[in-house]
């Protein structure tokens, strides 16, 4: 490898993403893989986890614009772990819409896990690897166990976040013991981004290493410049979005107040004006009819009550004890 093709390609460090997303943490590593991507000139990228896509359309451009013949691949569930929580259905409909608008002819995506996907990536075939899956030790050391023989002779391997030490995170402690085994170089800022060559070609060759130690002050300055030109961008459009609410934005926005105010009140006045109805009209007449009813039953019963004391004068009459009598007869001799 010649060292001085590596500084040569010093220009590709300014390439500015054409996409971003949220989260912004990988952001500040966008200047190191354009550069990266244009000294190794991989046949095939494939990255672990690819989330929102900053860090893959960002070698998905760099692979564009230098007209390299990589395969790309990103592989994900796009559902979400314990540590990004779920995504909604939308993380990965805009990842699929932008890449199959802007880099379908060179890259695909893998909707499955990781180990689902390794059927699919013949051995020997990936030069660059990007790891950024689930952060726990254990997830990360069996991608990077199960993934190591797909790596090239020129393969490089990076790991996102080895500079978060949260609980439940496992990459600083991996990192700490993988890069005893392989030529490293580890970027703090961002998150921080493990940089392991495992090719066998660069166990005899050192000068992609030089080559990053002597970059890397100038990339982590660019990648904060980056940083902080993304920030004024978000700041802008924040700002643009309250000039929306200058006076006559506020004025308008006070009269649908307004109106949904008074539409409100209406509607109360008109519920009270119900409820009034119904306590001087509709309780006052069901309070009178009930009295009505009231006084038809006392009627009723005042009269069935004279009517039984008539009966009782009848049964103790001379005449209906001579017809009890007569029937009495009368039922024997027909029986």
């Amino acid at each position: 490898m010649n060292r001085d093709r590596f500084i040569g390609e010093l220009e590709q460090l300014a390439m500015h993403p054409d996409y971003i997303a949220h989260p912004l943490s990988w952001l500040g590593h966008i200047p190191f893989v354009a550069w990266l991507v244009t000294v190794v000139e991989p046949e095939q990228f494939v990255e672990l986890g690819s989330y929102s896509g900053t860090s893959y359309f960002a070698f998905c451009q760099a692979i564009k614009s230098r007209d390299l013949r990589t395969r790309c691949v990103a592989i994900d569930t796009w559902e979400g772990d314990e540590h990004t929580g779920r995504y909604s259905e939308e993380v990965f409909q805009a990842f699929a819409d932008y890449n199959d608008a802007h880099f379908s002819a060179f890259s695909s995506y893998l909707r499955m896990r990781f180990d689902n996907a390794l059927p699919l990536i013949a051995d020997c075939s990936v030069d660059i690897l990007h790891i950024d899956g689930l952060h726990t030790y254990e997830a990360v050391k069996q991608d990077y166990e199960t993934w190591m023989p797909k790596m090239s002779a020129r393969g490089v391997i990076l790991f996102h976040d080895t500079a978060v030490d949260s609980e439940g995170f496992g990459v600083v402690r991996f990192w700490s013991e993988v890069s005893e085994l392989y030529p490293f170089y580890n970027f703090t800022h961002s998150n921080g981004l493990g940089v392991l060559l495992v090719g066998s070609f660069y166990q005899r060759d050192g000068t992609l290493l030089a080559a990053i130690k002597s970059i890397a002050p100038l990339s982590e300055r660019l990648a904060e410049r980056l940083w902080l030109q993304q920030i004024v961008r978000e700041k802008q459009i924040q700002l643009e979005e309250f000039q929306g609410f200058t006076v006559p934005g506020l004025i308008a926005e006070k009269e649908r107040f307004d109106a949904a105010r008074q539409s409100l009140e209406q509607n109360m006045l008109e519920k009270q004006r119900r409820l009034d109805t119904f306590e001087t009209v509709t309780i006052p007449a069901i309070v009178a009819e009930k009295h009505l009813s009231d006084v038809a039953l006392g009627r009723a019963v005042s009269e069935l009550s004279l009517l039984n004391i008539e009966l009782e004068k009848i049964k103790s009459s001379m005449v209906w004890k001579v017809l009890t009598k007569i029937l009495s007869i009368k039922a024997r001799i027909f029986k």
